[in-house]
């Protein structure tokens, strides 16, 4: 079997061909899905994959002749369609039987799923909490590492003594380099590296603090001897400037003088490098001197006075010397100030993850980001057959989508099980895209699609090019087509000219962005449209950061075009829900929805928009109200005058728009305090109930979907966290505050979303308003990882150094160029991503920018250079796009939306249906649902009090373990408190019987529940209780709970003891506990009771 690479262009049709290849699978033989695993990366194409799988086997399965696939499988099975229609039929059955081995995941879910499995080996907590936010976690590690140095009595003296130094030094160096001295802030800025993959693979190696200081001395001396030997050469030639006796005063070259006094005075690294410039350009380079006095002084004049020939000679020399010096030590000199900014700050950087592993322990959390690490240390341990057994299935055919996102740590541990797959003759497939790689800042790298999984797996792999586009029509196509092959090679002259460079990423990325227009869809016609703005005046020569919005006086013109665009194509038969509006910031996306928010059409009507944040809980007056209620019963006496007020301003919103809508609703016009007051005594989840049926007349039915997903948040964290009031509420400021209802299909509004979302999504028309996808060159957060031996090679290991443009005057230079090349290709990609999610028009703004200012990290004059280029080669009326020229206020004639297609996007999605409101009552009045028979919610009844005491005595080690397994218990709902009392008694009373004290001592190695696997045995075999003693000898305890001295218990504890005896341990003990009944029954190995 092999490996089949798929490279899908957008719009390509790989969705279709994962699901005609799992359709081929699942159909080759009964039960075949069941070992078939499919992995994308988001929730949302989980959810789609799994739809289209499902909704693909109904269809062969009842209506075979409307199946694109039915042709297909017929020929590649070898079957008819009858036999085709009855197998669909059969296979549909086992699936949605038994829906948890349709093993549709995300690859977050898998890794999860492993490592639940092997939590125990990895001395996780059995019930450990996933957690998302990283950020939150960064930043309690950093406070607890400050707050410990006058907190933590476990720090010794000389640990608090080193911390203390290194804080201080970090303080010292920040304000000295005109830095904020926030020293949390530092720590926090360097600490998201932990969470990085480069610093997480194992060739970043732990350095010692032997090896800071040496390399901190190595780093300032090198600082020092430089800038002595440069402030003595910039001295000398000052000194002979400021001679007036030999040379005059009005003649002398002020940038000279200037550049030097900077160099002076210690400048700053931004400083630094435009004194030496100033320098550069008052004097030309040694050995390219026209005439004597040239770049030192200023032109003579008739008046002026002679300058003596000696000095400019000496002059000279120095300069020259100056150059020579800068040129020879200047890159030693730059590399360690790069390397000193954060040094100390990233010393400290072991001593936070400390802090983090303490914080993930005490709250048996697991970071997202760790669990990469984890799986990887589980499958170098482990044979593949095992996890699979340790999983409780067994994956012949692995389908792996959007592989662009992978990043190189997922593709490790997912590379073992393609090739046991492989080897065992399986096919497998693999479906990408390098130009949408978009989530670099993720840790993904496209280069394992385009050249690791080939080299990795050459004798399987098959590569093929999906070169048809499903999505677009022609008009789109072409253009997408020109443009990026035109502009990759646009892009990379100029970067390569730039950085003096012979790369061929952006080409080699786009070799293939060419598709086909299927014949089905020749006839199909559309548009794309360019929107020129007004030129700009005066282009800042500084590139403006990314979260900034554009300059005012161009954006009144570009929005108001933008929402006259919008009504011209609802006009042309589109609906507001056809139309979406592509952005890069969140910011521009606010802009623009509020922009559209006040715009009315020539006939007074609005234009309705759906945007993220519009879809954010925070933001419903509902929502608000209830949280002001919470933070009225839960603040203190002093706290509870402001939060009145609170209370009454969100109820005064409510009651207004209530009042507006409905003016013969009869509610009071101030709050009821005391009715809110009552539900201060209550859980979180009951408050807010409560709290809802009070407000309940308040609440219009838009808002529901709001309160609703309010619930959901309250239920989580009060499953994950507390049941508090005030502890939800710190969450929700934190982070729940955030969080957004999901998008329904059915909104008939203009869709506003970034680029990142949009990847994987279609849209009858797409509108990019902002072109302008800057690239930082300088003052990011960034960090490059370095290897620091290119510095001084007694250093081997590398270490971040921050990313900025100073580091093209370092040894460097490369990571830099390399960083700057990415993130022009991320840009690239994203780009292309927005322009291809058009089916039928494509609407881009561009402002004119002068020519002459065209830069490599501006893209929209790039872009504005390489649609001039294609507009003059372009050969007759088969133009690449229509031009608009915004201040005309002309649209061309453009295509109105075909009569069937209306109809066809007419047809509404599977209706919502939506809850007026909700119900709530005190828990003891809830119904209870029975998930097992009643008899077994008996509190004596054998079987469930067996499977509860299972679960208790798993948890205890020793006695001292019992108070927290039984609250752990009581916790889960598994007892009551008064049945908990009663078991902890029990339980300690058991423990003073001297062979159950021997098994709970804590002092041999215990495996709880622990698998066993033989080839002799089918599946695997988990004795309750094994100690292995230091002697080499082992004991098997077997909890019972029914009927004393079964042969069947002794059989089965017999076997455990003989598996143990042939994994060499001897002599091996086993003991049967018949615990209700206070029994222990030896159990010999080779003889029956």
């Amino acid at each position: 079997m092999q490996l089949s690479v798929y490279t899908a262009s957008a719009g390509a049709g790989k969705t279709h061909k994962l699901t005609g290849e799992f359709l081929f699978l699942s159909l080759s033989r009964p039960g075949a899905f069941r070992h078939i695993q499919a992995v994308t990366f988001t929730n949302k194409a989980m959810a789609e994959m799994k739809e289209r799988f499902v909704k693909e086997l109904h269809t062969v399965a009842t209506v075979p002749e409307e199946s694109a696939f039915t042709d297909e499988l017929c020929e590649k099975l070898g079957i008819s369609v009858e036999e085709l229609q009855k197998k669909a039929g059969e296979t549909l059955h086992n699936v949605m039987s038994d829906y948890d081995a349709f093993r549709v995941k995300t690859i977050d879910a898998f890794f999860q799923e492993v490592i639940r499995a092997f939590a125990r080996e990895l001395n996780l907590p059995s019930h450990y909490r996933l957690e998302m936010d990283a950020k939150i976690m960064l930043d309690l590690a950093a406070t607890r590492l400050l707050d410990s140095l006058d907190h933590n009595p476990d720090m010794g003296k000389e640990q608090k003594k080193e911390l203390i130094d290194w804080l201080k030094e970090i303080a010292e160096e920040q304000i000295e380099q005109g830095r904020n001295s926030n020293i949390k802030a530092g720590l926090i800025r360097i600490g998201k590296e932990l969470f990085s993959e480069r610093f997480k693979q194992n060739s970043v190696k732990i350095i010692s603090p032997e090896e800071f200081k040496e390399l901190k001395q190595r780093c300032h001396s090198s600082i020092a001897v430089f800038e002595k030997k440069r402030q003595q050469q910039a001295g000398q030639l000052l000194e002979l400037l400021n001679d007036a006796g030999r040379i005059p005063q009005e003649r002398v070259n002020k940038n000279l003088v200037k550049g030097l006094e900077k160099l002076l005075r210690k400048p700053k690294e931004t400083e630094l490098a435009a004194a030496i410039r100033n320098v550069g350009t008052a004097t030309p380079a040694p050995g390219e001197w026209k005439e004597q006095e040239k770049g030192i002084l200023k032109a003579a004049t008739k008046n002026s006075a002679q300058a003596d020939g000696t000095a400019i000679d000496e002059i000279r020399s120095l300069i020259i010397n100056l150059y020579n010096y800068t040129e020879k030590e200047g890159k030693d000199y730059a590399s360690a100030r790069a390397i000193l900014k954060n040094l100390n700050t990233f010393a400290l950087i072991g001593a936070l993850q400390e802090q983090l592993n303490r914080i993930s322990s005490e709250n048996n959390v697991s970071l997202i980001t760790d669990a990469t690490q984890f799986i990887n240390r589980i499958i170098d341990g482990c044979e593949i057959p095992f996890i699979y057994e340790k999983l409780g299935a067994q994956i012949h055919h692995h389908m792996l989508d959007e592989f662009q996102d992978t990043s190189r740590l997922q593709y490790d541990n997912f590379k073992p099980l393609l090739k046991e797959s492989l080897d065992k003759q399986y096919g497998n497939l693999i479906v990408g895209d390098v130009k949408q790689s978009i989530y670099r800042f993720r840790n993904s790298d496209s280069s394992l699609l385009s050249g690791q999984v080939p080299a990795d797996f050459s004798h399987y792999v098959r590569e093929y090019n999906l070169d048809r586009n499903w999505r677009s029509v022609p008009e789109i196509i072409r253009f997408n087509n020109a443009f990026y092959k035109s502009f990759a090679e646009h892009l990379e002259q100029l970067f390569n000219e730039e950085y003096e460079t012979a790369l061929k990423l952006f080409t080699e990325t786009y070799s293939q962005v060419e598709q086909q227009v299927p014949a089905s869809h020749k006839e199909e016609s559309g548009a794309v449209v360019v929107h020129y703005l007004p030129e700009e005046t005066d282009e800042a020569d500084e590139m403006e950061p990314l979260d900034e919005a554009p300059a005012a006086d161009i954006e009144g013109v570009r929005l108001q075009d933008l929402c006259e665009t919008i009504y011209d194509i609802t006009r042309r038969g589109y609906s507001q829900s056809d139309i979406a509006i592509l952005v890069r910031t969140n910011r521009d996306a606010e802009i623009i929805a509020d922009a559209i928010l006040k715009y009315r059409t020539p006939e007074g009507e609005s234009i309705q928009v759906v945007s993220a944040e519009a879809l954010k809980v925070r933001n419903s007056a509902a929502v608000r109200l209830i949280i002001a209620a919470l933070c009225f019963i839960s603040g203190n006496t002093s706290e509870t005058p402001l939060n009145t007020l609170r209370l009454q301003e969100a109820y005064r919103v409510s009651y207004e728009t209530l009042k507006r809508n409905d003016p013969q609703t009869a509610v009071g016009a101030s709050v009821d305090t005391e009715k809110i007051a009552a539900c201060a005594y209550l859980n979180v989840a009951e408050a807010a109930e409560m709290i809802i049926n009070i407000f309940e007349p308040l609440i219009p039915e838009g808002e529901w979907p709001y309160v609703l997903k309010l619930l959901d948040l309250i239920a989580g964290a009060q499953a994950d966290f507390s049941a508090d009031i005030k502890e939800f509420l710190d969450l929700w400021e934190t982070r729940l505050n955030k969080e957004t209802i999901p998008e329904s299909a059915a909104a008939h509004a203009v869709t506003i979303m970034t680029l990142h979302k949009s990847k994987g999504l279609g849209f009858l028309v797409v509108l990019m308003p902002f072109l302008d996808f800057s690239v930082r060159t300088h003052g990011s957060n960034d960090f490059l990882w370095c290897d620091i031996s290119k510095f001084d090679n007694r250093f081997d290991f590398e270490m971040p150094v921050e990313y900025n443009k100073q580091l093209l005057d370092t040894v460097f230079k490369q990571y830099y160029i390399d960083e700057v090349s990415h993130m022009l290709l991320d840009q690239l990609n994203v780009l292309y991503v927005g322009t291809t999610r058009a089916k039928r028009e494509l609407h881009l703004w561009i402002k004119q920018a002068k020519q002459d200012k065209q830069r490599v990290t501006r893209f929209e004059s790039m872009i504005q250079s390489c649609l001039t280029s294609l507009n003059e080669t372009d050969e007759g009326n088969n133009q690449l796009f229509l031009s608009k020229q915004v201040i005309d206020n002309e649209m061309p004639p453009l295509p109105y939306l075909p009569t069937e297609k209306q109809e066809k996007e007419d047809k509404k999605p599977n209706e919502t249906i939506r809850l007026k409101s909700i119900g709530s009552n005190p828990v003891r009045q809830r119904i209870g649902v029975l998930m097992e028979g009643r008899d077994f919610f008996k509190e004596d009844n054998p079987r469930r009090l067996g499977r509860i005491m299972h679960l208790i005595l798993q948890e205890i080690e020793q006695p001292a373990d019992i108070p927290e397994a039984i609250e752990a218990a009581m916790g889960k709902g598994l007892i009551t408190y008064d049945r908990a009392e009663m078991l902890k008694k029990e339980l300690l009373q058991m423990m003073e019987n001297p062979t159950v004290a021997s098994w709970f001592n804590g002092k041999d190695t215990l495996l709880r529940e622990q698998a066993i696997i033989d080839r002799e045995i089918e599946g695997s075999r988990r004795p309750d209780r094994i100690l292995i003693h230091p002697d080499g000898s082992a004991t098997v305890i077997d909890y019972k709970f029914g009927a004393y001295r079964s042969k069947k218990h002794f059989t089965q504890v017999r076997e455990y003891m003989q598996l143990l005896a042939q994994m060499g341990y001897s002599p091996i003990k086993g003991f049967l506990w018949y615990v209700a009944l206070d029994k222990i029954t030896p159990v010999k190995i080779d003889k029956h009771p």
